[in-house]
């Protein structure tokens, strides 16, 4: 337990010390609901609706803003606390976050606009009540940029990293118990629909929460130089792939299979050297595809391998460029590119503003993003994440473990985004694992810019001459 006790808490004055609380929250959120799952059991107390992942966001929502207030705005108002912030060192220094923070007043206005112009329909209205039913409103967005600004928030790097072990600790936990019970019929895996969905209520949903702690599993392991860590994460990492291969969500192991080639590419470039480490870890996913594959049938899982799913996938592809508006084009990737047309549709219809329609499910982030709330909100998104991924490629030699470990699991999400709509049971996980990598990927940059201003030898910069 040493790696996961607050040290270090006090050392950094200027932070906000509820970001710590918020994300180790967010971090064993699965762990935490199972937990009190048990409790309620005790006393007869079976599946209560507010222990659903799918509809915490309803105390998330006010309980993070709370600690934010007990914590650091108090600290301030007793004046054991003090901010500074220096506006045009930040907009310098994380000018990727400016077309993020537009992208949520817009979707603010968006909502605003569709509220005036149909009260029935829009940008606010959220529901929660089931998790095939969900309407992402302007209040689930909140959550999302709140987690965000918790994961920026930290500024302790020893901090930051055991966050990303207790989010791969609970995941393994999570998997274990998921491996006992694959069907889902022990009282804290219920409610859901399908086998291998453990508390996410559905499989797809499970599958899109692992693409996150099996790349940061991956990332610790290429990069860590301690080699305990390094190997426990490997063998985490073997029970991450079984259980994903099990819980059968293609765009998550495309995902990961995509981040894992990037992460070969980083490392040999990084290294400049041939990557062993990363090697294995390919090896060990094909590996691990083929081999589930072999009793996949008698463990309650639909599983048929997953290079019998890119064939399929090439196969839907070439349907929709034969004929794009034939019966095999529409049924492409179970179903979705009929959804994702009907979504565009949707899209050139409402372009500026969107349509309200927070009941929109596309089976795509992107496409959900832009029928509810408009194109600018979208075209913002994208202007963000492609800033981010020109910093790093520009300074990823010069990057840290934790700024790779997290822009791997980002880009994994991002690619698995392109297929599942918005998740309010995991969409905040990965705003906090974003917000964490912003802060620190910058603070790698400016490091290496004073580094090398520097002409004195033995001066070593560290996080505490460039955080602000």
């Amino acid at each position: 337990m040493k790696n996961f006790k607050f040290s270090n808490y006090n050392a950094i004055k200027n932070e906000v010390k509820s970001s710590i609380w918020v994300d180790y929250i967010l971090a064993c959120l699965p762990i935490i609901t199972i937990l009190l799952s048990c409790i309620f059991a005790i006393f007869n107390i079976y599946n209560p609706n507010f222990l659903h992942l799918y509809s915490q966001y309803t105390y998330l929502l006010v309980g993070f803003p709370l600690l934010f207030i007990a914590i650091d705005v108090c600290g301030v108002l007793l004046g054991k606390r003090r901010f500074r912030f220096n506006c045009k060192d930040f907009i310098s220094k994380y000018y990727e976050i400016i077309p993020l923070t537009i992208c949520i007043l817009l979707i603010l206005i968006s909502s605003i606009v569709s509220l005036v112009q149909d009260n029935s329909l829009n940008g606010f209205t959220t529901n929660v009540s089931s998790p095939f039913t969900l309407a992402i409103g302007f209040p689930i967005i909140l959550l999302i940029s709140m987690c965000f600004l918790f994961g920026f928030g930290v500024k302790n790097r020893n901090i930051a990293t055991r966050i990303m072990l207790a989010v791969c600790l609970c995941s393994t936990l999570v998997c274990v118990l998921a491996l006992i019970d694959p069907k889902c019929e022990l009282f804290f895996h219920k409610p859901s629909n399908i086998y291998w969905s453990s508390v996410f209520n559905n499989s797809n949903y499970f599958g899109l929460y692992l693409t996150l702690p099996t790349l940061l599993l991956s990332g610790v392991f290429s990069f860590s130089s301690s080699k305990r860590l390094a190997w426990a994460s490997f063998c985490a990492f073997i029970v991450h792939t079984l259980v994903l291969f099990l819980v059968n969500t293609f765009s998550s192991m495309l995902a990961i299979f995509i981040a894992l080639i990037t992460l070969f590419v980083v490392e040999n470039v990084k290294n400049k050297r041939f990557s062993i480490r990363s090697t294995l870890l390919i090896i060990t996913f094909v590996g691990m595809s083929l081999i589930v594959q072999l009793f996949a049938c008698n463990y309650y899982s639909k599983y048929i391998g997953f290079f019998n799913e890119i064939k399929i996938l090439a196969s839907d592809i070439k349907n929709i460029f034969t004929d794009i508006n034939s019966t095999l084009a529409e049924n492409a990737g179970t179903g979705r590119f009929k959804l994702f047309k009907n979504s565009v549709k949707t899209i050139l219809q409402n372009p500026i503003f969107g349509s309200g329609n927070t009941y929109a499910n596309p089976h795509s982030t992107f496409l959900q993003l832009a029928e509810i709330w408009g194109l600018p909100c979208l075209t913002l998104l994208i202007v963000s994440i492609i800033l981010s991924i020109i910093k790093f490629f520009k300074y990823c030699r010069h990057f840290s473990t934790l700024s790779l470990i997290t822009f791997f699991a980002i880009e994994g999400f991002l690619i698995c985004s392109l297929f599942c709509s918005i998740m309010p049971h995991i969409a905040p996980l990965f705003a906090m694992i974003s917000g964490i990598f912003c802060r620190y990927s910058n603070i790698d940059i400016s490091k290496q810019k004073l580094q090398k201003s520097i002409t004195t030898p033995g001066i070593i910069i560290t996080d505490q001459n460039v955080l602000n």
